[in-house]
């Protein structure tokens, strides 16, 4: 299970769709992002971000986030 959701977090998806995919609680997605941080297993794509609007993170995706991202090389 833990390989799983690091592979679709290195993919750049959403606690929302890692959990609805994986069959988990968003909680429990969330608690793997913050130890596999810690672990450096993962980096934040925050710095990668050109739109400045820090969609890349754990939190709801605004409409304006969606559309700023929507040729982002990373799935959201």
């Amino acid at each position: 299970m833990t390989d799983r959701v690091l592979r679709q977090l290195r993919e750049g998806r959403t606690v929302r769709a890692i959990a609805a995919t994986s069959g988990v609680s968003e909680v429990f997605v969330s608690t793997m992002l913050d130890h596999f941080e810690r672990l450096g297993l993962l980096d934040e794509a925050n710095s990668l971000c050109s739109s400045g609007l820090g969609a890349c993170s754990t939190t709801e995706l605004t409409d304006e986030a969606r559309v700023a991202c929507a040729g982002c090389p990373l799935v959201i």
